[in-house]
């Protein structure tokens, strides 16, 4: 008797796969007419497949990394402004006032949107990832 490398059962000594796990033992022995004439063209396309969800995934990382990096430089800069106290009374002055604040709170919010797509790309993952065992 043996014992199935991948699921740990107690199989024959001439079983060529295990009965539990299907996993293929040392008597397998894969005969060249096993494969179609097709499996040249599926390797390759998987292959293909395999490389474009690599380098998707890469992108992926790099623009979130890049932008939680953004974003932390957004944060910091951020919190040593301090809005000027000013008692003038030109509505232009005023105006630039308020119109810089609005920028600083809206490059604020959007200084975010690398982490809300981090937690998107975190929920589609781990829900995905769910789904596709079941």
């Amino acid at each position: 008797m043996m014992f199935c490398s991948k699921c740990g059962k107690e199989i024959m000594d001439e079983a060529v796969v295990c009965p539990n796990c299907g996993c293929a033992t040392n008597n397998y022995a894969p005969k060249a007419n096993d494969y179609s004439n097709d499996y040249i063209a599926i390797s390759e396309f998987s292959r293909k497949a395999n490389t474009i969800k690599t380098l998707g995934i890469l992108a992926a990382v790099l623009c979130l990394g890049i932008g939680i990096i953004f974003s932390i430089i957004v944060w910091i800069q951020s919190s040593g402004i301090v809005v000027p106290s000013v008692t003038t009374n030109n509505p232009k002055e005023i105006a630039d006032l308020e119109l810089a604040k609005k920028r600083i709170d809206l490059g604020k919010r959007l200084s975010g949107v690398p982490l809300l797509a981090l937690g998107i790309c975190f929920a589609i993952g781990f829900f995905g990832g769910l789904f596709a065992s079941m």
